[in-house]
C-alpha cells in the first residue's frame, strides 16, 4: 500500500514510517523559539524548525530526521504487506499543501516520535481530523501472509487549552490480543498520541508513544504559540 503524494504522515501512518525506519543520531538541536512571534504567512524555514521538538526533550541515543515535508511524503511508504481498514485509519487528514519541517526518531527502545509545523492557507481542518478518528473506533490492521489480524483504534482525549491555538488530541491503540510474534510486538509500537494544531494558516502535528502526556501537548502549543504570537 504506497502512500500518495498528498496525504501526510498522520494517523496510522505517521506510526509506521517511524516504526518501520529510524534516521541518523542526532547530534544538534532545531535553533531556538523565535521570541516574538510574526504572521503565519511570514514564517520561514527558520522559523518552522525552531518549532520541532528540542532536542533536550529527546531521549539520548536516539535516531533522529529532520526534513522538509515535501521530501517525507515522497518517501513515505507503507509495508505493502499491511492491510488497515478502513482506510480513514491510514491517513485522518490531507497534508500535501502543508509547507514546512518534519523530525522523527527512534528511541533506544524502539518507541518513536515525530512533530511536524508548516503552512498552508487555514491551517488544518481539525474539524474533519475528529470526524475520520471518528470513523476509526473499530478498525482492523492485519498482516495476511504472517496469518496476523489485530485492532486498531482511535479515540479523542482532552487537550489543555491554549489561547490562540485550536488542538485535537487522538489516542491510537493497535493490540493484538497478547500475541507475542516479532511481528505483532513491532507492530503494536503504533499505538500512539497524535496532537493537531492549528493557528491560522500554522498547523503542527506531534506525535508520540503512549501513554498520553497532556503536559506535553499543552507545552507543544506554547511553542506553536511563540511562533504566531
Amino acid at each position: 500500500m504506497r502512500a500518495r503524494r498528498t496525504l501526510f504522515l498522520a494517523g496510522a501512518a505517521v506510526a509506521v514510517a517511524a516504526v518501520i525506519g529510524a534516521g541518523t543520531q542526532a547530534t544538534a538541536g532545531p535553533v531556538d523559539v523565535r521570541s516574538a512571534g510574526v504572521a503565519a504567512d511570514q514564517l520561514t524555514d527558520h522559523d518552522l524548525r525552531s518549532a520541532l521538538t528540542p532536542m533536550t526533550d529527546i531521549a539520548p541515543g536516539t535516531t533522529m530526521t529532520q526534513q522538509t515535508i515535501a521530501e517525507a511524503i515522497e518517501q513515505l511508504q507503507m509495508p505493502k504487506n499491511l492491510v488497515i481498514t478502513p482506510a480513514v485509519c491510514t491517513y485522518l487528514v490531507d497534508l500535501g499543501g502543508l509547507d514546512g519541517w518534519t523530525q522523527t526518531g527512534v528511541t533506544p527502545d524502539g518507541h518513536f516520535q515525530q512533530s511536524l509545523f508548516g503552512v498552508q492557507p487555514g491551517g488544518l481542518d481539525l474539524d474533519k481530523i475528529r470526524a475520520n478518528a471518528e470513523s476509526c473506533t473499530n478498525g482492523t490492521i492485519s498482516v495476511p501472509e504472517a496469518g496476523l489480524t489485530g485492532t486498531i483504534t482511535l479515540t479523542e482525549f482532552a487537550v489543555p487549552k491554549v489561547d490562540g491555538i485550536d488542538a485535537v488530541g487522538i489516542k491510537q491503540v493497535v493490540s493484538f490480543g497478547g500475541d507475542k510474534s516479532d511481528t505483532a510486538v513491532q507492530l503494536e509500537k503504533m499505538s500512539s498520541t497524535q496532537l493537531y494544531l492549528t493557528a491560522g494558516d500554522l498547523g503542527g502535528i506531534i506525535c508520540e508513544e503512549l501513554p498520553v502526556r497532556t503536559d506535553f501537548a499543552q507545552a507543544m502549543q506554547e511553542r506553536m504559540k511563540a511562533l504566531v504570537g
